[in-house]
């Protein structure tokens, strides 16, 4: 579990930078024109309002099991990962969702992202976005590359 809260805490690029490595370490599909995206599985916190003064409180008490395991990715509990700023000039998107005991990579072609996918906010007219949640992450099954535990990539 430690180790999901401190990836959690890389800024975007340094974790689009460790999903590429770990990546480049551990499997041997072509990234050529595709985008690499990676997003961290956690439970949907929007039901309270967090303000500075509370997220301490609530991100050690209220939730302390934040983070969703791959088992669970498709129970009740409801949580979210964006994949956003998609470009439609690549041939596909590789991504990688970070659950709390393992890291998900799946690799989708864009004809199959653009189905199910929605334009990004009014200021990124060409690009796409796709919300995976708890309710559909089950449709990504047969997108997926690979699966790597935290054991294997780090010295626990």
């Amino acid at each position: 579990m430690e180790i999901i809260r401190e990836i959690a805490k890389l800024r975007t690029r340094n974790l689009k930078n460790l999903t590429a490595s770990i990546f480049e370490d551990n499997f041997n599909y072509s990234t050529n024109n595709y985008m690499m995206l990676s997003s961290i599985c956690k439970v949907s916190c929007n039901t309270q309002k967090i303000t500075k003064d509370t997220y301490r409180t609530f991100y050690n008490n209220i939730i302390p099991d934040l983070y969703v395991k791959f088992k669970n990715r498709d129970k009740d509990t409801k949580w979210e990962c964006n994949i956003q700023q998609v470009k439609r000039e690549y041939a596909g998107v590789i991504f990688a969702i970070y659950f709390s005991d393992l890291v998900c990579f799946y690799k989708i072609e864009m004809t199959e992202f653009i189905k199910n996918a929605v334009s990004q906010h009014r200021d990124n007219l060409n690009e796409l976005q796709y919300m995976v949640r708890n309710n559909n992450i089950r449709d990504f099954d047969r997108f997926i590359i690979g699966i790597l535990k935290y054991e294997d990539i780090f010295e626990v």
